[in-house]
């Protein structure tokens, strides 16, 4: 299904209609991932007033989700799923696209008013969070053939699984003698222009 506008509009306003209808291609999902982060990235700028904010969260979420959809995806294929790569891609894509625009959206009221940008973020991000939640599950269960209880508990892990690598990594790595301990902008400074 290409990416329209139509595409976008029925992804905000009906998206139990149309998430169901979606049929996963590797190249519009991968393009409407790179407008999500995108649009993340937008917000984050608008925010931060740094372009290299930006442009960190932009190459880092599309990286993330990248490995993020690999373990799933093996770990959904681990418990008896019947999908593919391209299906846990498009489950974590689609559902997330109303949450990506409004960041935008809230870092510029924000920006100009913050007690209407705090209002606005409470009520927005709640509202396409649980869109893109039960979404992304109900796209997973659709494409894999697993009850929801299982694929709470296999999200559960591959995130668990996730954190405590990322702990244990910065963990070892911050003991090593002669290495310098490395903090966020310290990364981000690093590949500043």
């Amino acid at each position: 299904m290409p990416i329209t506008l139509g595409l976008l509009k029925n992804l905000l306003i009906k998206p139990h209609e149309t998430l169901p209808k979606i049929k996963e291609s590797s190249d519009t999902t991968v393009a409407q991932m790179v407008l999500n982060w995108i649009l993340v990235g937008i917000g984050i700028g608008i925010v931060s007033e740094q372009i290299v904010y930006s442009l960190a969260a932009i190459v880092g979420g599309i990286v993330a989700q990248t490995i993020f959809t690999l373990f799933l995806k093996a770990a959904l294929m681990i418990a008896g799923g019947k999908g593919q790569y391209r299906d846990v891609l498009s489950s974590t894509t689609y559902p997330f696209f109303g949450l990506s625009l409004i960041i935008p959206i809230i870092s510029l009221i924000g920006k100009t008013n913050p007690l209407a940008g705090i209002g606005a973020a409470t009520i927005l991000v709640t509202l396409y969070s649980v869109v893109a939640l039960v979404g992304f599950l109900t796209m997973l269960r659709n494409s894999f053939k697993l009850d929801l209880i299982t694929l709470w508990v296999i999200l559960s892990l591959v995130i668990m699984a996730m954190t405590i690598a990322a702990y244990v990594s910065i963990g070892l790595f911050s003991i090593i003698p002669g290495l310098k301990y490395l903090t966020i902008s310290d990364f981000i400074n690093y590949f500043s222009f």
